[in-house]
C-alpha cells in the first residue's frame, strides 16, 4: 500500500501462527519466516490470530524473535478477550496487532472520535447448542485508529 508520492510501501500483513504453548518450535519458525520476509521493510502492520497470550509473545520476544523485537504490540483495553480457547470453554487474548512505531502512530482517545483501540464484541462460539452455525468465528475484530507518519527517506530502509 502506498500513498501519493510515497516511495516506501506500508506492509499490511496478516498472520495465523501455530500455538506456541503446543508447538513452540513451529511458532518460532513461523516468526523467523515472517521476519525474513519483512526484513528490509520499515513500515509494517502485522496483525491476526497469533494463538498466543501476551505473556507467550513476551517469552518469544525474550527468546530472540527478531520481528517481535522490532515491532510494538498495540495494547488492547484492560481485560480484553479476542477469541475462545480450543474447546470454546473460556475467553483468551490471542489476537494481536504489531506496528512499526517509528512510522505508524496510534491516535489518542478522543471523545468525539471514540476510542483509538476497540473490540467488535465479546468472543462467542460460532455454533449454537445444536451445532448450527450462527457466526463466522469466535474471534472478534480489533479496530485501531492510527496515522501513517511522515515519509521515510531512502536512507531509512
Amino acid at each position: 500500500m502506498r500513498g501519493a508520492g510515497d516511495e516506501q510501501p506500508l506492509w499490511l500483513c496478516s498472520i495465523h501462527m501455530a500455538p506456541p504453548r503446543f508447538k513452540r518450535t513451529e511458532a518460532m519458525h513461523h516468526l523467523e519466516l515472517t521476519s525474513a520476509a519483512l526484513e528490509n521493510q520499515t513500515r509494517v502492520i502485522l496483525a491476526g490470530d497469533w494463538n498466543a497470550e501476551v505473556s507467550e509473545l513476551d517469552q518469544m520476544k525474550l527468546a530472540g524473535s527478531a520481528i517481535l523485537n522490532r515491532l510494538v504490540r498495540v495494547p488492547l483495553p484492560d481485560g480484553a478477550a479476542t477469541g475462545l480457547s480450543g474447546d470454546f470453554s473460556h475467553v483468551e487474548h490471542i489476537d494481536h496487532m504489531l506496528i512499526s512505531s517509528e512510522t505508524v502512530e496510534l491516535l489518542s482517545d478522543d471523545s468525539r472520535e471514540g476510542m483509538s483501540v476497540r473490540l467488535e464484541k465479546h468472543p462467542q462460539s460460532p455454533w449454537d447448542a445444536d451445532r448450527n452455525v450462527i457466526g463466522a468465528s469466535d474471534h472478534v475484530w480489533i479496530s485501531v485508529r492510527m496515522r501513517i507518519t511522515g515519509k521515510l527517506s531512502k536512507d531509512n530502509k
